[in-house]
């Protein structure tokens, strides 16, 4: 099925398991409930896509084009996603603890809720990305951009900030206070250790 055109079809619950599919155009395709470990999904298309409930284990991913699609409660557990274009994804609810994300396009992402502990999001563009309580714990933000994004409630434990922009970002209050002090080259007091929202 390498290269397949199947636009728009009805693959709900369909076992694609360890199948060729590089370069395939799955543009607006309901896959929820697909079984797809280990297939090979390099360069395809599943922009708009539903993905919910699918099983992407294994799942070779790269170049694949994620934008719009639905991958809401996946569990994406250190899945590698460097550099792949998720504009406007859904991923409510997902789990992508570990994942590299580095250098990800995130714009306007749906990441309500969102595990993403440990995960690498170093360079990735979050601009009006939603991650209201999402856990960010331990992730790396360094060099991200975050400018209009929607932190509210986050988890920020550890999270490493070194040259992240927050431009019109909505943070956790003791974040934007950790912040201000940045800014005013005050770095003598540092957010406490057991600090939800802690930054090294």
């Amino acid at each position: 099925m390498s290269g397949a055109a199947l636009s728009h079809a009805n693959l709900r619950g369909a076992n694609l398991a360890r199948s060729n599919l590089c370069g395939a155009n799955f543009t607006g395709v309901n896959l929820r409930n697909a079984n797809l470990q280990r297939a090979n999904l390099n360069w395809s298309n599943l922009s708009g896509a539903r993905l919910s409930g699918a099983n992407l284990t294994g799942a070779f991913l790269d170049g694949v084009n994620l934008k719009g699609a639905f991958l809401n409660g996946l569990d994406l557990r250190g899945v590698d996603l460097s550099g792949i274009n998720l504009t406007e994804a859904r991923l409510n609810s997902a789990n992508l603890a570990g994942a590299n994300l580095q250098a990800a396009n995130l714009a306007a992402a749906r990441l309500h809720n969102v595990i993403l502990d440990g995960a690498n999001l170093a360079a990735s563009n979050l601009t009006g990305a939603v991650l209201h309580r999402a856990n960010l714990n331990w992730s790396d933000l360094r060099k991200a951009d975050l400018s209009a994004a929607d932190l509210s409630e986050a988890n920020l434990l550890g999270v490493k900030i070194d040259g992240a922009a927050f431009d019109n970002t909505n943070l956790p209050e003791q974040m934007r206070e950790y912040l201000d002090l940045l800014v005013e080259g005050d770095r003598s007091v540092p957010p406490a250790s057991d600090s939800p929202h802690h930054a090294l």
